[in-house]
C-alpha cells in the first residue's frame, strides 16, 4: 500500500503538516509521530476509527509525541553476516564457475565500471542464496560497510521512504525485481535512487527470474538501466554436477550411500538446494527413526511415498490446514473459511503446477472470472498481510515437500 497516498486522502493538512510515520513491514507496524500531544489528541478525536476501518486493521498503529523527526541515518543495515550463504557452495555447479568468478573479480574490486550488477536465472537456480552470500563476501573484506537486502516484492513508497534515501547505504541488494509493482510512481522513485547510488560509486545487485525485457509494466527508463549494467547468468545444473555434489555431501556427512541411490536422488531433485534439503531431511529422519539411510530409502521406494505435487494433494493439504473437506472447497459454499481455503487452493495451483486459468476453472468448477478474482484475493492478502504471507509459504512448502 502507498502510505503516502493513503493519508493524503484520508487526513486534513492540519494533521499532514505536522506528521511524521515511519511503516516497520517486518511486524506490520505504522508509527506515527505527532509535535505536540494536541495534534495527537486532534488524530485520535477525528481520524484513527476512520483509518483503522479504512486499513481494516490490518497493521498496528503506534502514536508518539515527539518534536524530534526520526533522523534516516539512524536506520541500520538489516544485513548480518551468514555462515549458511557462503559463495563458494556454487563453486559445485560448474555451469555457474563465470558468474562467480566475476562476482569476486568486482567484490575485489578487479572489475569496476559495471553498476548495476544483475543476476538473472530461473526459479530455484539459487539467485538469492547468491545475493546472500555476496553481501558475505563484502562484510568480510570490509566489516564497516553498510548493506541493505531488500526483496523488492515488499517495495513501497514507505520502503523507499525510510530505507533508500539519503544513500546511507554502501552495497544494495535487492532481490526479485521482476515483482515489483506496476505503479509507476514506485518505479520512478526507485529509478532515481538508483541514479543516485550509481553516480556515488556505490554498487547495486538486483536478481531476476526473468529477462529484463520480459518484466510486465516495468519503466523503459528502469529498463535501460538495467540492460545498462552488467548480466550475469545462474543456471541450474546438470546432471553430472548434481552427482557430484551429493557425493561431495555423503562425504562430508558419512553417509553411506550407493553409487545408484546418489545417482537417482540427483536425478528426483532440480537443483543444489533441492539436494541439501532432501539430505538434511533424510539425516533427520534417520536420527529419528534410528534407522540408516539406504534403509529409510529403500522404504520410501516400495511404499512410493514420494508424493508427486497434484491438484489433488494440494487441495487435500489446504482443506487440512483451514479444517475443511476437499469437497467443501469444490462445493459452491461461499462460508468465510470455506472461501478462503478455495482462494488459497486456486492460487496455488497456479503458483506450484503453472496451470492456466481455464484449467483451473475447470478443476474447481468456476468460471474464469471467479478464477481471476481469487488469485487478485491472494495477491491483495499478500501485500496488506505479512502474517498471511508465512502462512502461505508454509502451506506451500507443504505442499512440495517430498518426505511427509
Amino acid at each position: 500500500m502507498d502510505f503516502q497516498e493513503f493519508f493524503n486522502k484520508n487526513l486534513d493538512q492540519k494533521i499532514l503538516k505536522n506528521l511524521y510515520w515511519e511503516f516497520i513491514p517486518d511486524k506490520n507496524k505504522i508509527k506515527l509521530y505527532f509535535p505536540h500531544y494536541y495534534y495527537k489528541e486532534y488524530f485520535i478525536i477525528n481520524f484513527l476509527k476512520k483509518i483503522k476501518r479504512k486499513l481494516k486493521n490490518q497493521y498496528n498503529i503506534e502514536l508518539f509525541v515527539s518534536n524530534k523527526k526520526i533522523d534516516k541515518t539512524s536506520i541500520k543495515s538489516e544485513f548480518t553476516f551468514n555462515n549458511n550463504y557462503d559463495i563458494n557452495t556454487f563453486f559445485y555447479t560448474q555451469e555457474n564457475e563465470l558468474t562467480i568468478n566475476t562476482i569476486l573479480k568486482i567484490v575485489n574490486n578487479e572489475i569496476i565500471d559495471y553498476n548495476p550488477v544483475i543476476i538473472y536465472g530461473l526459479n530455484n537456480s539459487g539467485k538469492t542464496h547468491l545475493l546472500m552470500s555476496i553481501g558475505n563476501l563484502y562484510l568480510k573484506n570490509r566489516p564497516d560497510n553498510k548493506i541493505l537486502y531488500f526483496d523488492l516484492n515488499n517495495l513501497n513508497h514507505i520502503n523507499l521512504k525510510n530505507y533508500f534515501f539519503g544513500s546511507y547505504y554502501d552495497i544494495l541488494l535487492l532481490d526479485n525485481i521482476h515483482n515489483i509493482k506496476h505503479s509507476t510512481k514506485l518505479q520512478l522513485s526507485l529509478l532515481n535512487i538508483i541514479n543516485k547510488y550509481i553516480l556515488e560509486d556505490k554498487i547495486i545487485y538486483f536478481t531476476t527470474s526473468k529477462k529484463i525485457v520480459d518484466i510486465k509494466n516495468l519503466n523503459s527508463n528502469l529498463i535501460s538501466v538495467l540492460n545498462g549494467g552488467l548480466i550475469l547468468r545462474l543456471k541450474l545444473p546438470n546432471l553430472y554436477t548434481k552427482t557430484k555434489y551429493t557425493e561431495f555431501f555423503c562425504k562430508k556427512y558419512n553417509l553411506d550411500l550407493s553409487h545408484s541411490d546418489i545417482f537417482e536422488i540427483a536425478i528426483k531433485n532440480k537443483t543444489i538446494a533441492d539436494i541439501k534439503t532432501y539430505l538434511y531431511r533424510l539425516l533427520a529422519s534417520s536420527n529419528l527413526k534410528k534407522e540408516n539411510i539406504p534403509l529409510i530409502l529403500k522404504k520410501k521406494t516400495n511404499q512410493n511415498s514420494f508424493p508427486k505435487i497434484s491438484t489433488k494433494r494440494i487441495i487435500e493439504i489446504v482443506a487440512k490446514h483451514y479444517g475443511v473437506t476437499p469437497k467443501q472447497i469444490i462445493s459452491k459454499s461461499q462460508k468465510k473459511n470455506i472461501a478462503l481455503a478455495r482462494h488459497v487452493a486456486i492460487y496455488l495451483c497456479k503458483d506450484l503446477l503453472e496451470l492456466s486459468s481455464v484449467k483451473l476453472a475447470k478443476i474447481f468448477k468456476r468460471d474464469h472470472s471467479t478464477i481471476v478474482y481469487s488469485l487478485k484475493k491472494i495477491n491483495n492478502l499478500k501485500e496488506l498481510d505479512y502474517n498471511f504471507n508465512i502462512m502461505l509459504k508454509d502451506v506451500s512448502k507443504k505442499c512440495t515437500d517430498l518426505l511427509d
